[in-house]
This record gives C-alpha cells, structure tokens and sequence, in this order.
C-alpha cells in the first residue's frame, strides 16, 4: 500500500507499507508486514553465517519465516520495490537432514506453506539442506547447499 503524505517544506513524500503494515516502527533500513520487520542484508554469507548475523540484530531475530502466502506476496513485493536482486536470498527454512526431509523454521514457527519452486525440494548431491527464495521469482524456494553464499533476510517479530 502506498500512502502520500505532504511534508512541512510543501513536498508531496510517497511512502511504502505493505498492506497491514501500518503502525508498525522498524529500524531504518528494515521495512515490516503486520506485527514483524524484515531486514534485507547483501552480504554474502552461508546459512548458519546469515542466522548468526540475524541473532545480533536483536531479540527475537532470526533468518526470516515466511508462514503464508499473504506474507510471502508482501514480503516479496517489498523486496522487489526497495532491491535489486540477483541472487537467492537464505529464509530461516532448513531441514535436519537424514532419509525424511523435514523441514523446520530456525524460529521454531509451524511449517505450513512451503511454495517450492518446480521440482523442489530435490536434495540435489544430497546435500541440500537450507532453503532460499529464487531471485527470478521471490515467491518460489529452492533447497540449496547451506554452505553457499548469499543474501539473507532477517525477521523480528514484535509483541
């Protein structure tokens, strides 16, 4: 949702809230969706890199959980307003490995949806651990070699 605002100097400002987003105050760089922030970080990093850098951004921070897809549809319109991007981008989403793949959020949050892209998951070499929002469509995952580097998204949820 956008909104447009006139500043105290007479300039028309657009600002950008994803629906239901409103009222909510995220640190500077970070942009939210209902009760959450999300910080987009370019620094390319393996999975267990990106969680550890997630965990000092504060409380309640980890590598981001995407639980639905009204989320996923906001979150990813977002990145694609506010960033460039081209590569994938690691989500909190990881599977313990072993013969079933089970999927857990680093969050601890239910897994429910899981919008895997065509033939995926598919544990390519056997090693496919972590899961990653394709940069050709944000909306799509990927499982990939946790040991990869790439962007990385982070999540706080706030009371």
């Amino acid at each position: 949702m956008f909104g447009l605002h006139l500043s105290l100097c007479g300039l028309l400002v657009v600002t950008f809230f994803p629906q239901g987003s409103q009222g909510i105050k995220c640190e500077n760089g970070w942009f939210p969706y209902e009760r959450s922030c999300y910080g987009y970080f370019q620094d390319k990093v393996t999975w267990n890199e990106a969680e550890l850098e997630c965990l000092s951004q504060g409380a309640e921070s980890h590598l981001a959980s995407i639980l639905n897809e009204k989320e996923m549809n906001a979150v990813s319109n977002s990145l694609q307003h506010l960033f460039k991007i081209e590569t994938p981008i690691w989500i909190g989403l990881y599977d313990k490995g072993g013969t079933h793949r089970r999927w857990r959020w680093i969050d601890l949050s239910a897994v429910n949806y899981a919008p895997w892209g065509k033939n995926e998951p598919n544990n390519k070499n056997g090693k496919e651990d972590c899961a990653a929002m394709r940069p050709t469509n944000l909306t799509q995952w990927n499982d990939e070699n946790c040991n990869m580097r790439y962007n990385y998204l982070c999540k706080i949820t706030k009371p």
